[in-house]
């Protein structure tokens, strides 16, 4: 009934200057991770794969809010917990669409996923230059 409700303007590349994750956008209704990496921006969910609770990004780590699963910046799990433990979160995140439209703003269309294995896929990021 809404299709704008699946697409989220998160701004223009330069609203993520540093390499590394964001997570002004993590919480509901949005529930993204915005992560600059390698010359590319790419969108993942913020909603852990473990127990499906809230993830954030603290101390330049995305980790969830329940069990303290960590993730790279690709939304793969590390296997351990800053204290130590094993993680309980053992499936990657997945990354949504994202498109630079014609005046330059980044938009996330969240009705189209990439699980891993599609990441490098054609509207799964975009190229960012310039920053660093």
């Amino acid at each position: 009934k809404d299709a704008d409700a699946a697409t989220v303007d998160i701004g223009t590349a330069a609203d993520f200057p540093k390499n590394g994750p964001y997570d002004k956008f993590s919480k509901k209704p949005n529930s993204l991770i915005i992560v600059r990496d390698g010359g590319k921006l790419y969108a993942m969910t913020a909603v852990c794969t473990h127990k499906k609770k809230q993830l954030k990004v603290e101390e330049n780590e995305i980790v969830c809010t329940a069990h303290d699963s960590p993730f790279d910046n690709q939304g793969v799990p590390k296997a351990k917990t800053k204290e130590g433990d094993e993680t309980p979160a053992k499936d990657p995140l997945d990354r949504f669409a994202i498109s630079r439209n014609a005046e330059g703003r980044l938009i996330v269309d969240k009705s189209k996923r990439f699980p891993k294995g599609k990441w490098e896929e054609a509207g799964s990021f975009v190229k960012v230059e310039g920053q660093a």
